[in-house]
């Protein structure tokens, strides 16, 4: 079979396209758009009732945990250890800060320490 015999030849698909514009308008189909739109809606008023019960689920969760902890022993303790914590920082900055800083006598590679390159009695003999 040649190509010109095919009834599905690029040339007979070519000669066969109608522009857009010039192509017969269809009526809508009322049917599929009011089911679309439906089902539109339906999703919408889902997503609206999840959001609303998802709101009160958080809302009345907040409550529960607010009366639930409401003067509970555990939440009393932990006020008075933050109170106490607190003070605690306060009166540590009312002391004066330590002037002194870390020992580094025992690490010889820190720097200030016994081989420093300003200690004298290490540089002053090359032969040591």
């Amino acid at each position: 079979m040649s190509n010109d015999e095919r009834p599905e030849s690029l040339a007979a698909q070519a000669a066969s396209w109608v522009p857009p514009w010039e192509r017969q308008h269809r009526p809508p189909d009322r049917a599929f758009q009011a089911a679309a739109e439906e089902e539109a809606r339906a999703e919408e008023e889902a997503r609206e009732q999840e959001a609303a019960w998802a709101e009160e689920t958080a809302r009345a969760a907040d409550t529960a945990w607010a009366e639930e902890t409401a003067g509970a022993p555990d939440i009393a303790w932990a006020e008075e250890a933050a109170r106490e914590e607190e003070a605690a920082a306060e009166s540590a900055t009312d002391e004066a800060p330590s002037v002194e800083g870390p020992d580094r006598s025992a690490d010889p590679d820190a720097a200030g320490g016994p081989d420093a390159a300003g200690d004298l009695e290490a540089t002053d003999d090359p032969d040591a």
